[in-house]
């Protein structure tokens, strides 16, 4: 699924409009950003349900995110060089704690600290089939 500059919406994979509308929602109703953030947005749901962001989110855009995750089966989430925080692990790791078919996570070149670490710690073990967890290039030090 691509958002393009025309507000058009172009449905490549079965069931994933509802994940795209949820996003699209969340944009709509979110209160100065509007259609504008969308625009802005390059993500894509991919055919073998992988699911990537290559803009910086917010903890307020990491809810809608996290309200996706957990509308679908997801393999592969990529969120890399998001600009993600604590708050925003946090609240992914209370999705990932639902994704029963998540695969790979991929939170490299962020901003998450030792706290988050834990928290993902804490979560991670609820996804029976997860291999792959990418922290690279984070803040998390040695604790």
């Amino acid at each position: 699924q691509h958002f393009n500059e025309g507000d058009e919406m172009r449905e490549s994979v079965d069931g994933v409009m509802d994940a795209a509308a949820a996003l699209k929602q969340w944009v709509t109703d979110s209160d100065s950003m509007g259609y504008h953030v969308l625009r802005k947005w390059n993500s894509d749901f991919v055919a073998d349900k992988q699911l990537r962001f290559q803009t910086p989110l917010t903890p307020g855009m990491c809810l809608s995110v996290a309200s996706v995750l957990t509308s679908k089966a997801w393999k592969t989430v990529d969120l890399e060089n998001c600009e993600l925080n604590d708050r925003c692990a946090t609240i992914l790791a209370e999705a990932f704690r639902q994704c029963q078919s998540l695969q790979s996570i991929n939170l490299g070149s962020n901003r998450l600290c030792a706290e988050a670490a834990k928290t993902l710690a804490r979560a991670l073990p609820q996804c029976p089939v997860l291999r792959h967890l990418d922290l690279r290039g984070n803040r998390i030090g040695t604790e």
